[in-house]
């Protein structure tokens, strides 16, 4: 499911019970989240936005439905192209399972529940998988953290992820990261990716984020408050993340999962109390 993020979309509702979470900018500085549900029932989730190519790159091998209200032209025109995506487009063939908020203007008042989901994936005769995972254990070595900040370009998005209570609780702009209810968000996995490229391109008035998630790269995984340097692999749409360190299976910790893509390395800065700062 595609998420808000945007100043007109928080608190948000929901996201805290996702298994993963995946974090890229959409335009203009501001980030998006694509959010996997596997327990439920989530009676609101939202703000629901449109959909970029991108996610749909990471959504492919999950199999499962995609939520989302409309999106870019270019993710719309692969949707339209590849009929094996489960498409859940609240403007265009399941506005049924989505409602408009009084609280809130349009277009940040959208949302949805894992029930009515279900119930709409049911009546189009999707397929509902298991999620795939990745391996889990204890990692060896790793570096102590305390500390992770990331930004996004233009600065428009600053975020912060601080090792306490045995996670990694999230702020954005300086504040905690908080959804309806009060809860603040956070990771027991946080894993920050610099993909093959990231640019803008424009056509005509229309501008465009490129973020090359196929082929393979460089990133950080942090969890139970270390960090270690790995690569990650996706071949292809069709097939998941895969990550390593020192060239054998990385191995997450029990729990949930954040997944942040960020333009390369000088835009992570992880630092440990009394240490010199990761990155630059």
């Amino acid at each position: 499911m595609i998420v808000e993020n945007g100043p007109g979309s928080r608190p948000q509702a929901g996201i805290e019970r996702a298994r993963v979470v995946y974090e890229l900018e959409a335009e203009g500085g501001i980030t998006r989240f694509l959010a996997a549900f596997t327990e439920g029932p989530v009676e609101r989730i939202g703000p629901v936005r449109s959909v970029r190519y991108y996610f749909l790159h990471i959504v492919k091998p999950y199999g499962g439905p995609i939520a989302h209200a409309g999106g870019s032209t270019d993710a719309l025109e692969w949707l339209a192209r590849d009929p094996s995506y489960q498409d859940m487009d609240e403007i265009y063939n399941s506005g049924a399972y989505f409602w408009r908020s009084k609280e809130r203007k349009m277009p940040h008042n959208l949302y949805t529940s894992t029930d009515l989901l279900l119930k709409g994936a049911r009546a189009r005769k999707f397929a509902l998988r298991p999620l795939p995972d990745w391996p889990r254990g204890e990692m060896p070595g790793g570096e102590p953290y305390t500390q992770v900040r990331l930004r996004f370009p233009l600065d428009f998005t600053r975020v912060e992820y601080r090792w306490e209570q045995d996670r990694w609780l999230r702020y954005q702009d300086g504040d905690p990261h908080r959804v309806e209810g009060g809860t603040q968000l956070g990771a027991d996995n946080l894993l920050v990716l610099f993909p093959t490229e990231y640019r803008v391109q424009v056509a005509g008035k229309q501008e465009s984020r490129r973020i090359g998630i196929i082929g393979e790269g460089d990133g950080m995984l942090f969890a139970r408050g270390k960090g270690w340097a790995i690569r990650w692999e996706k071949p292809s749409p069709d097939k998941p993340f895969a990550f390593t360190a020192a060239g054998k299976p990385a191995l997450l910790a029990p729990g949930n999962t954040w997944v942040v893509v960020v333009p390369g390395p000088r835009w992570l800065t992880a630092s440990s109390t009394g240490a010199a700062p990761a990155g630059s």
